[in-house]
């Protein structure tokens, strides 16, 4: 593994930390007195950057996986069926996908109730890799047999770090994400995208790979036009 102290010096942390700018960019949107949902909530994070409870007036994750009533880094956690949200219409004002988009097989349906919980004027913010990145190109390669031992091999994780979950890929283009948006009864100019390279995360297991990283991240960050080949899209969606 590449030591920290390298990645530190070419990836400080101020300009590259994803996770830093997809929680700031959703705080600078919350008030004390919103309800928020974490939606594909899963284990607790431990990461202080990704709590919000106690910022705004009622967080609540759900999530398919019962592992993640666990989780306590919200005031209340729903497991439920992957179909209808356990929610009321038009009951929060944000709601939020870290990493989870890339795993709904039918997201215009998931979209509808992302939808239907929002309040007028409300928002839901995403994180999620982009299809034309060469993680996600890999992965639809790549029989589902491997995935959990190639993906903890890679990042150097343990058993116990969790498991991944199949990988559909329906929503991470741009065309994909306004067209669903609009068929979930979302307006096309309610989209706001952002692409993001950061570190090469799956790249850290030895230096010839963090090297090829370091030089195609900074190749699509030297210009907008290579943009689509960063490796997140960043969205907000506002149900105006």
């Amino acid at each position: 593994m590449i030591p920290k102290r390298y990645i530190d010096k070419y990836y400080p942390r101020d300009r590259f930390d994803g996770t830093l700018r997809f929680y700031t960019r959703i705080r600078s949107r919350l008030g004390k007195d919103m309800r928020v949902l974490n939606m594909g909530c899963g284990l607790p994070s431990r990461n202080p950057i990704k709590v919000l409870k106690g910022e705004v007036s009622w967080i609540v994750g759900a999530d398919v996986d019962p592992p993640a009533a666990s989780n306590d880094e919200v005031d209340e956690v729903f497991i439920y069926d992957g179909n209808v949200f356990p929610f009321r219409e038009k009951e929060f004002d944000v709601v939020f996908c870290d990493y989870v988009m890339e795993h709904i097989a039918h997201p215009v349906e998931f979209m509808r109730e992302i939808r239907r919980v929002l309040k007028p004027g409300g928002i839901f913010f995403f994180r999620t890799p982009n299809r034309f990145h060469y993680v996600p190109i890999a992965t639809r390669l790549i029989p589902r047999r491997w995935h959990d031992r190639l993906s903890k091999g890679l990042r150097n994780l343990s058993k116990e770090d969790g498991k991944t979950y199949p990988t559909f890929y329906a929503f991470n283009s741009r065309s994909r994400i306004v067209k669903t948006a609009i068929s979930a009864g979302f307006h096309q100019e309610s989209v706001t995208l952002e692409w993001v390279e950061c570190e090469p995360s799956y790249l850290l297991f030895s230096w010839p790979a963090f090297i090829a990283g370091l030089v195609y991240e900074r190749v699509v960050n030297a210009s907008s036009v290579l943009k689509f080949f960063r490796s997140n899209i960043f969205g907000v969606i506002e149900n105006n």
